[in-house]
C-alpha cells in the first residue's frame, strides 16, 4: 500500500469563507462610508451646502430691500449690530469694521436658516452702482454641527480655525462666491458678488 506524504489537498470551509469575504467588504464599507452612518442617527449635524442655498435665496432679497429702501434710511448702528448679535445668538462676537474698505450695513437683522437655532444678518453696501457693491454677513452659533462632504461622500466638521470657499458657477469667472469659517464660537459666512472681492477683503473679514 502506498502512502501519499504532503499530498493531503487543503480545503476552505465554505462557511468561513463566505464571513471572511463579509468582513473586508465591511472594513471597506466603514472606510469610506463610516463617518455618515455613525452621524446620520444623532440627526444633530448641519450640511453646509443647504445653509448656502437658503443664503443665497435670502441675499436676493435683501438686496432687492436695500435698492428700494429710503435715500433717508438709516443703516444698523454699532449698538444695533451689537444688540442683534445677542439677541440672536446670545453670543459677544462682533463683526469686522468694514468701512475703511468702503463698505458700511444698510440693512440687518434676524435671519432664520436651515440647521441654524438662531442666526442673524447683515447686507453692505459701497458706493457706485456696480454689481459688486453688496457684501452680505451671515453669522450663527456654531456648536460643531456644520459639515461638508468629501469626494467620498463623507462628512467633514466645519473646524475652528479652518476656511470653506467656494464659487457658485466654476465656469463662470464673475460668479458670485461664498467664504465661511469657524472661529469656534460662531459659524461667519460672506456673500459676495465675486471671489475676488472676497480675497480682497480676506484679513479684514477676519478669516483664517
Amino acid at each position: 500500500m502506498r502512502v501519499r506524504i504532503g499530498d493531503e489537498r487543503k480545503s476552505f470551509h465554505p462557511v468561513a469563507l463566505s464571513v471572511a469575504i463579509l468582513l473586508v467588504c465591511a472594513a471597506i464599507l466603514v472606510g469610506i462610508y463610516g463617518r455618515r452612518l455613525d452621524e446620520r442617527p444623532s440627526g444633530n449635524l448641519v450640511p453646509l451646502g443647504e445653509v448656502l442655498d437658503a443664503l443665497r435665496q435670502m441675499q436676493v432679497a435683501m438686496q432687492l430691500d436695500a435698492i428700494h429702501r429710503s435715500p433717508d434710511a438709516a443703516g444698523p448702528t454699532s449698538s444695533d449690530i451689537a444688540e442683534l448679535v445677542r439677541s440672536t445668538t446670545g453670543g459677544s462676537w462682533r463683526p469686522p469694521d468694514l468701512a475703511p474698505s468702503g463698505f458700511v450695513p444698510v440693512i440687518g437683522g434676524p435671519i432664520d436658516l436651515p440647521g441654524c437655532a438662531g442666526g442673524g444678518g447683515l447686507l453692505y453696501e459701497r458706493d457706485g452702482d456696480q454689481a459688486d457693491r453688496f457684501l452680505l454677513l451671515f453669522f450663527t452659533p456654531d456648536h460643531g454641527r456644520f459639515v461638508t462632504f468629501d469626494t467620498y461622500g463623507r462628512a467633514e466638521s466645519l473646524m475652528s480655525s479652518q476656511t470653506f470657499a467656494e464659487v457658485d458657477d466654476e465656469t463662470d469667472p464673475a460668479s458670485a462666491a461664498t467664504l465661511a469659517y469657524s472661529n469656534g464660537e460662531m459659524l461667519v459666512i460672506y456673500r459676495a458678488a465675486s471671489a475676488e472681492v472676497l480675497e480682497q477683503l480676506r484679513n479684514t473679514l477676519g478669516a483664517p
